[in-house]
């Protein structure tokens, strides 16, 4: 038999309607949801996780800001984002970076930097000091932007010269979606 080639399974009577119906769902979920980095899909969940840290000594190196585990049987769609400094500094005083499944100073065949979202030197999102969190940038749309099952996304800094502790602080939010795993056409590819 080909590869190309699909099998066939004859049933008959109450399992020959409950089948047809389990594909006529999946067509209207893959027909309405065909992508799931564009909208929330069916029975999706809105996420919002937030942390911050005080600005550390240069000298520490690479720091957690925010850490989000993807539960099992769900994928993660990444939506938007802030990464906020709140205090004195400058461009290229810092630098935020986001990754998959790279914990701090552990090396893995599973670890993918978050493309285009390395070494950034600038702040995104957010409304200044007064409202961290009150305009979030978007991410960039696309396959990249889906988490799977079990997938760990972190915020990290490096702080080059932002002045240590209180009232220094680096501020990192993201918004986005969880749906049931394989809900979705697309879902299962990174």
């Amino acid at each position: 038999m080909s590869p190309l080639q699909k099998t066939h399974v004859l049933v008959a009577g109450q399992q020959q309607v409950a089948a047809a119906e389990s594909l006529r769902r999946k067509k209207r979920a893959e027909d309405a949801w065909p992508f799931a980095w564009t909208q929330a899909p069916p029975r999706s969940k809105h996420v919002f996780q937030s942390g911050f840290l005080a600005a550390p000594d240069p000298a520490t190196g690479i720091q957690e800001v925010l850490e989000y585990r993807v539960d099992d049987g769900f994928d993660f769609c990444l939506s938007d984002l802030v990464l906020q400094v709140i205090g004195n500094w400058l461009p290229g005083d810092f630098t935020f970076s986001l990754d998959i499944n790279s914990p701090i100073g552990v090396t893995s065949a599973n670890t993918l930097p978050y493309k285009d979202y390395q070494n950034i030197q600038v702040t995104m999102g957010g409304n200044g000091p007064g409202a961290p969190l009150a305009s979030p940038a978007p991410v960039r749309s696309g396959e990249l932007s889906i988490l799977r099952a079990r997938d760990v996304l972190r915020v990290k800094v490096t702080n080059i010269n932002v002045p240590i502790g209180n009232p220094q602080f680096f501020i990192a939010a993201i918004w986005g979606w969880v749906f049931p795993s394989g809900q979705v056409f697309g879902s299962q590819n990174r």
